[in-house]
């Protein structure tokens, strides 16, 4: 699993998507329209959990920059594996 700085883990937090009636620093919605908690980051045993996802995966080629990276919420990551979206 790749490591990131809380820098990189708040910018990759931005490219969530906001819903109006939520705080967009603490709840969004992942690629697929998960709910995410921010401060659930990594926290796989909460139904709110999120992890970074590398879009084009690393075992293809794919590099972990800023335009690669997304939210996931874990389940949605789990499924995907090392298949691209």
């Amino acid at each position: 699993m790749a490591q990131f700085t809380d820098e990189q883990i708040n910018e990759i937090w931005n490219k969530g998507l906001q819903d109006s009636k939520f705080d967009p620093n603490l709840v969004r919605r992942d690629a697929c329209g998960a709910w995410m908690i921010r401060s659930r980051y990594n926290d796989r045993k909460s139904p709110f959990g999120w992890e970074v996802d590398h879009i084009y995966p690393i075992a293809k080629g794919g590099k972990s920059t800023y335009d690669n990276l997304q939210t996931l919420c874990h389940r949605c990551n789990v499924k995907k594996g090392a298949n691209c979206s």
